[in-house]
């Protein structure tokens, strides 16, 4: 079985070591305003903090998008260059996509013991087990792989 080669830090400038691809893919790098790269455990808890806030606000904000009845006739439509369809399918689809930006986030803050209970209840709107409800999951898509593909990954 193949060892994973030890990384000294001081070695190595981290913004050096990975592509955008595979920063995605770790889910675990934290690019500030300022365009520089850290690892989100070492984000101090107030910028972890504000970052779960942003994260929500944007939540927060589809959310709205989507439960007000805005109806803009045709002739606002044009001049404003909305289209009402495709701002909604929009907001639909990021709710997902900044949950899942989110997650390593929420937990690092849980790993630190920041309380972010109340925000997340909140903008979810959901402080206890969902009630049962009819989910048709034949939409829903799967990652395939292959067991071969896995074995030299962590051989």
């Amino acid at each position: 079985m193949a060892t994973l080669p030890i990384i000294n830090s001081r070695d190595y400038h981290f913004n050096e070591l990975i592509t955008k691809e595979e920063e995605e893919i770790m889910n675990n790098i934290h690019i500030t305003k300022d365009g520089k790269k850290m690892l989100i455990s070492q984000m101090e808890n107030n910028h972890l903090l504000n970052t779960i806030k942003f994260y929500l606000n944007k939540i927060e904000s589809a959310k709205k998008y989507l439960e007000s009845k805005i109806n803009m006739n045709n002739f606002k439509s044009a001049l404003y260059g909305i289209n009402n369809e495709q701002v909604s399918k929009k907001a639909k689809e990021s709710i997902p996509i900044i949950t899942n930006k989110l997650l390593p986030y929420i937990f690092e803050a849980a790993l630190r013991g920041v309380d972010i209970t109340e925000l997340l209840q909140n903008v979810y709107e959901r402080k206890e087990k969902e009630n049962q409800f009819d989910i048709n999951f034949s939409n829903t898509q799967y990652i395939e792989y292959n067991e071969d593909d896995l074995d030299e990954i962590f051989d």
